[in-house]
């Protein structure tokens, strides 16, 4: 009668390692899944893998609980489970190749995202970005902190308090982890190299206005006034302007 309980314990620990394995394989089967399907816009593919990387913690918890039961089997000297194939050291395995595989899969979605980004950058903008996000990431992490992206904010004469920096982690902080990433901080000197006009566009804004082909000193605060001219652009053009005989030349 003893053999015979000893006999269904067995049973029912190979049963429940197996139910286990069974889970936790499913459920590694949809993360790769969902990893890899191409259906979905970029942002949405790399928030997907984003998640799934974020996951570890959990799947460990899974791979501990295998383990936990393999050890139970072991101490009760089972040598073979008829209910499965699978060990607790295949799922480590398997998960273990699967996590780095999500890395891999995260740096060529965000080189993507970036490239998609990118467009109308050329190649020497890039590298002064990159050049930027090395100099204010100090601590080599691979992302600017609150503080770093504040100093890189300052830096660039834009307004800093923790509000500022608060509302541009809000627009441009994409996975919501408080950092800006490579990708992220890429995003955000496109935007701001886009909001930048050219010379050119300066001077043909101030044209339509002023309507005339000089400006006069005394009356160019007076144009600018009753329209919604930048006040930077009033600057540079005081600042750019040539003086000739009938007054500034803006040309």
């Amino acid at each position: 009668a003893a053999e015979l309980e000893r006999q269904k314990a067995n049973d029912a620990l190979c049963q429940e390692f197996a139910s286990k394995a069974k889970a936790f394989s499913d459920w590694l089967s949809a993360s790769k899944q969902a990893a890899s399907d191409k259906s979905k816009e970029l942002e949405a593919q790399l928030a997907t893998v984003d998640g799934l990387l974020g996951a570890k913690a959990e799947a460990e918890a899974k791979i501990a609980d295998l383990e936990a039961t393999d050890a139970k089997i072991l101490a009760a000297e089972i040598t073979s489970n008829k209910y499965t194939n699978v060990t607790a050291n295949d799922a480590k395995t398997s998960y273990g190749q699967f996590f780095v595989s999500l890395g891999k899969r995260k740096d060529l979605l965000e080189a993507e995202i970036a490239n998609k980004q990118q467009k109308g950058v050329g190649a020497e903008q890039l590298k002064e970005i990159e050049d930027n996000f090395k100099h204010f990431d100090k601590d080599g992490s691979g992302f600017l902190d609150k503080r770093e992206f504040r100093a890189c904010l300052q830096s660039l004469g834009q307004d800093s308090s923790p509000a500022d920096v608060k509302n541009a982690l809000a627009l441009y902080d994409k996975d919501g982890n408080g950092k800006i990433s490579r990708s992220e901080f890429l995003d955000f000197m496109i935007k701001r190299l886009g909001d930048t006009d050219s010379k050119e566009e300066i001077l043909e804004a101030f044209g339509i206005i002023n309507q005339k082909d000089h400006a006069v000193p005394e009356l160019l605060s007076a144009v600018v006034n009753d329209t919604t001219f930048k006040d930077e652009y009033v600057d540079y053009l005081k600042k750019e302007m040539s003086p000739q005989e009938d007054g500034l030349n803006y040309k």
